[in-house]
């Protein structure tokens, strides 16, 4: 390879390592209590970790599983549950 391929690659690695770190760090500079973005960027990375496990399970695998979509439903129902009742702090702990 030659010098400009390899400068080229260290400037890509330095732009993901900088978006990453700037992903990471964004909620902790905002209320995101009060934030559609943060709200936004939560909702959008749990669905690419759902999809994902899609991807591996169906696409790599070539197995038709639903599993991990009713565990991720199954989740969210106990945890609604909970936090009406009040006990996701007991659960937390």
């Amino acid at each position: 390879m030659n010098k400009r391929g390899v400068n080229n690659w260290r400037v890509i690695c330095f732009m993901g390592l900088s978006l990453i770190c700037f992903l990471l760090l964004f909620p902790f500079s905002v209320n995101s209590e009060e934030s559609y973005l943060v709200y936004f960027l939560f909702v959008t990375f749990l669905y690419i970790t759902l999809a994902q496990g899609w991807n591996v399970v169906a696409g790599y695998g070539g197995q038709a599983s639903l599993g991990q979509h009713a565990f991720f439903g199954l989740g969210a129902y106990v945890t609604a549950i909970s936090w009406k009742a009040g006990w996701i702090g007991i659960l937390i702990l």
